[in-house]
C-alpha cells in the first residue's frame, strides 16, 4: 500500500513537472500555438454578423431567415441606449506614423478602433433581415431622416432587398445598385424601389468582375455620378442614408466620395469594410488602408455608433498577434454635422 501510494505521488509530481515545462516553452514562443481549422466561405460576401458592444442592442437572435417579399416582420425597434463615447476616444494618427507602426501595433488600432462607440444612438430600429442583409437606422431626433421625404442609396443587393424594402416603407424613395444580379436591366420595386444594374467604384469605367465562377462585365459609378444621373444633386435634395456592401470596392468608393463631397449631406452612412478576401490573413498595407479611410471617415464628420463583426465567414487566426479577428465589419455612423436642427 506505502509503495503504491509513493508511485501515485511520484506519477502526480511528474505530470506536474511535465506541465509546467510545457507552459514555459508556450510563453516562450517554443512550441507555436497552432489556430483551428477554418470553414471559409468560397462566395467572399460576409455574412450574419455579430454585434460588438456592450448594449442589448443587435446581438444575437435564433430567429430563421426567410426568403419574403415584404419585411416589415423583420424590422425591430430597440430602445435600449447605445453605450456612450469613451472619454479616452481612440485616435487614428497620420499616414506617416501609420507607416512607421509596427504590424502588432497595427492590428490592435484597427481592431479597437472600429468597434469603439464614438457617440449615441438612443433609438435604432432594424431595417431588413435580423441577420445578413438588415442595417442599423439611428432613429434619434438629431439624426433621423425625415419620414416621407427621405433619399437613400443602397450599395450592393445580391438579391436581397429587405433593408430596401423596409426603409422604402419608413417612408424614403430608395435607390438600389448592383450590377452583379441576374436580372434584365433597371426596374421598379414596387412604388418606391429603383433598382439600376450599375455598381459603385472611385471612377465611372467597366470592369470585370467574378461571380459564382462566371465573369460579369459591369458598369460601375462614383456616387457623384449618381446624383447627377439621377438629379439627386445637393443642391435639389439631400441624400440622407447610404449603405454600401461591395466586397472590397467600398474603400475607394468612400475614399473618392468623401474627397469630392457627395456624402457631405448625408445623414448616416453604414458600409462593410474587408480587410482582405481569399488569403489567410491580411498584410500590413491592409491594415494602413483602412486605417486611412476610417481616419477620413471621421473627419468628415460622421462617428460610430454601432459595428457588427463577422465571426462566422470573416474568422481569421493573425500570426503576428497570435489572436483570432475578424476581417469584416458592418460599421454604422451618423454624422454630427448634419444633425436636425428643428429638434
Amino acid at each position: 500500500m506505502l509503495l503504491h501510494r509513493r508511485l501515485v505521488q511520484g506519477g502526480i509530481l511528474v505530470a506536474s513537472h511535465l506541465m509546467l515545462a510545457i507552459i514555459l516553452l508556450l510563453y516562450m514562443d517554443v512550441l507555436p500555438l497552432k489556430p483551428k481549422a477554418m470553414t471559409r466561405s468560397l462566395d467572399p460576401r460576409c455574412a450574419e454578423t455579430t454585434t460588438v458592444s456592450s448594449s442589448n442592442i443587435g446581438k444575437n437572435r435564433s430567429l430563421p431567415q426567410s426568403n419574403v417579399t415584404s419585411t416589415t416582420q423583420l424590422s425591430h425597434s430597440y430602445t435600449t441606449p447605445m453605450p456612450p463615447p469613451h472619454s479616452n476616444a481612440i485616435e487614428i494618427p497620420d499616414i506617416g506614423v501609420l507607416k512607421n507602426m509596427s504590424l502588432v501595433d497595427l492590428i490592435r488600432l484597427y481592431q479597437s478602433y472600429i468597434v469603439a462607440p464614438q457617440v449615441t444612438c438612443n433609438a435604432v430600429t432594424r431595417m431588413g433581415r435580423l441577420l445578413d442583409g438588415g442595417w442599423e437606422l439611428c432613429e434619434d431626433p438629431q439624426y433621423k431622416p425625415p419620414k416621407d421625404d427621405c433619399l437613400v442609396y443602397s450599395y450592393g443587393i445580391d438579391n436581397d432587398f429587405s433593408f430596401d424594402d423596409d426603409m422604402a416603407s419608413y417612408g424614403c424613395e430608395v435607390h438600389s445598385f448592383d450590377p452583379t444580379m441576374e436580372t434584365h436591366g433597371d426596374f421598379v420595386r414596387g412604388m418606391q424601389v429603383y433598382f439600376h444594374m450599375r455598381g459603385i467604384g472611385g471612377s465611372n469605367r467597366h470592369m470585370k468582375i467574378q461571380k459564382n465562377n462566371r465573369i460579369i462585365r459591369a458598369k460601375v459609378d462614383t456616387i457623384a455620378t449618381h446624383r447627377r444621373m439621377y438629379q439627386h444633386e445637393s443642391e435639389r435634395r439631400r441624400l440622407d442614408v447610404v449603405k454600401i456592401d461591395v466586397e472590397g470596392y467600398e474603400f475607394e468608393a468612400l475614399m473618392t466620395s468623401l474627397d469630392d463631397g457627395s456624402l457631405a449631406d448625408t445623414r448616416q452612412l453604414n458600409f462593410e469594410t474587408h480587410l482582405m478576401l481569399a488569403r489567410q490573413e491580411p498584410y500590413r498595407r491592409d491594415y494602413i488602408k483602412y486605417l486611412i479611410l476610417l481616419k477620413k471617415v471621421y473627419d468628415s464628420g460622421f462617428r460610430i455608433y454601432t459595428t457588427h463583426r463577422n465571426y462566422v465567414h470573416s474568422r481569421f487566426f493573425s500570426s503576428a498577434d497570435r489572436k483570432y479577428h475578424a476581417f469584416c465589419h458592418e460599421v454604422h455612423t451618423v454624422n454630427i454635422l448634419n444633425r436636425n436642427t428643428n429638434t
